[in-house]
């Protein structure tokens, strides 16, 4: 029951994010190991500021709520004022989640990059594994 309600809890949280509250065009999940929380954030907003991207987050102290106490991440992308990537730890403590959408804005083949970049960099650097999942 408290994990369909954490769930139900993220899927709202990450919707709100969303303004168009659709399907993401991409989404995977993998294993996390919270110790590696902050490597991980420098990383993602590296990637953003690379690709000139506005980069919003949750505060992380106000995160723990979620994850019963354990350490939490949420970290948005922005591209024209569309959010294209959602990346959190938030709701599961031990998992990652990793979503990104179309908005007709950027460029697909674009997205795809972004997409390609970040999870190759958390394989790399981080021995995260994120996979393909249905949203």
């Amino acid at each position: 029951m408290r994990k369909m309600f954490l769930l139900m809890l993220l899927s709202f949280f990450l919707a709100g994010c969303n303004a168009k509250g659709k399907e993401p065009t991409f989404f995977y999940r993998a294993a996390f190991d919270p110790l590696m929380i902050n490597d991980v954030e420098v990383y993602i907003r590296a990637v953003g500021k690379k690709w000139d991207l506005e980069i919003f987050e949750k505060d992380r102290d106000q995160m723990k709520f979620i994850t019963q106490n354990q350490e939490a991440f949420y970290i948005a992308f922005y591209y024209n004022d569309n959010a294209i990537l959602h990346i959190s730890n938030a709701g599961f403590g031990v998992g990652i989640v990793l979503s990104l959408f179309d908005d007709g804005e950027m460029p697909l083949s674009d997205l795809k990059k972004l997409d390609e970049e970040i999870r190759a960099g958390l394989n790399e650097n981080f021995g995260v594994k994120l996979e393909a999942r249905d949203p």
